[in-house]
Formats: C-alpha cells, structure tokens, sequence
C-alpha cells in the first residue's frame, strides 16, 4: 500500500501521482505555506508538509499553478498523518472543477512528453 493512500482514504477517483511543489493557505491566515502535491484526482489531493500535518476538518486554501494560471481551490482535510494531509476539493464553481481536471490533463501530458523523449533516447543509444 501507498504511504500516501491510506486505507481510510473514501475517494475512488483514479489518483494520478506527481511531485509539484504547491502553495496553499490555511483557512484564517494571510501567508501562503509550501508544501508538495504527491497524488492529485478530481475528488481531492495529497499534500506533504515540511512541518507536518494539518488537523482533520480544516480549511485550506490550495493554489494551483500551471501554465501562467493560478486557481485557488478550497479543500477541506479529511486525514493527517505525520508526512502531510489528505485534501478533499470543495469547488465553489464549476470553473474550480474544471481548473483541477485541467492540471492533471495537464501533469499527464507532461509525463507523457517526458516518457516520448526517453523513449526516443534510448532507441537512439541502443
């Protein structure tokens, strides 16, 4: 099992994995935190914290940024552990939605492109 995924997890969205370097804001608070998306699906998001973990039922704020497009995503945190925190999407419009299907179109093209690109170097070297 995923240290990441834990069994409690209630999503059964398709996870697609990564390591993006993030932002988000804690619900009351004026200054952006860094954190690290490690798994991302339409329903939620792993985010790891260099200082912990954020208590359960909280509300963050998690900005997504890709391509010169920022969204702010509100995510509720429905599990902690001690390597970071499990986010549930809370899309306030359905343009919030679409922001977190884009990014992950858009980290899949990424790891496509970057799988076509050794692909081509290793038929070259071999």
């Amino acid at each position: 099992m995923d240290m990441d995924t834990p069994s409690r997890r209630a999503s059964s969205a398709p996870r697609t994995r990564l390591n993006v370097s993030c932002l988000f804001r804690r619900r009351y608070s004026r200054e952006n935190e860094e954190g690290a998306l490690k798994n991302i699906s339409e329903s939620g998001a792993f985010l790891a914290q260099p200082n912990g973990s954020l208590p359960t039922k909280s509300k963050v704020h998690l900005i997504l940024d890709f391509l010169g497009h920022k969204r702010e995503i509100v995510c509720e945190v429905v599990w902690s552990n001690g390597k970071g925190s499990g986010l549930r999407f809370l899309p306030n419009v359905g343009r919030d939605k679409r922001s977190v299907e884009d990014f992950i179109e858009y980290i899949n093209e990424q790891k496509n492109s970057k799988f076509h690109v050794l692909n081509m170097i290793f038929k070259r070297v071999g």
